[in-house]
């Protein structure tokens, strides 16, 4: 017998065969929908991948880096030093 779904119920959504399930029940999507969910679908994967590369891409140190980091602040980065001793 014919029922309505109980739409509490959301499934899922099935890109490759083109339908979502709601409530244990298939409903078909349009061709057009189907390639707006897969643009959205790439971009949230394009989104989460370059965040990780950008956090690991953080984590590397080159030598440069690591040298310039283990000597501290560089001095007399616009500020003059003046000379220590006597003057005379």
């Amino acid at each position: 017998m014919p029922r309505l779904p109980n739409f509490q119920n959301v499934q899922g959504i099935d890109l490759i065969r083109g339908v979502v399930y709601v409530d244990d029940m298939e409903f078909p999507i349009s061709s057009s929908r189907v390639a707006e969910y897969r643009r959205d679908v790439m971009e949230v994967v394009k989104t989460e991948i370059m965040r990780s590369l950008e956090e690991a891409t953080s984590l590397i140190t080159t030598p440069e880096t690591a040298e310039a980091e283990s000597e501290g602040p560089t001095q007399g980065a616009g500020v003059q030093s003046e000379p220590q001793g006597d003057s005379a």
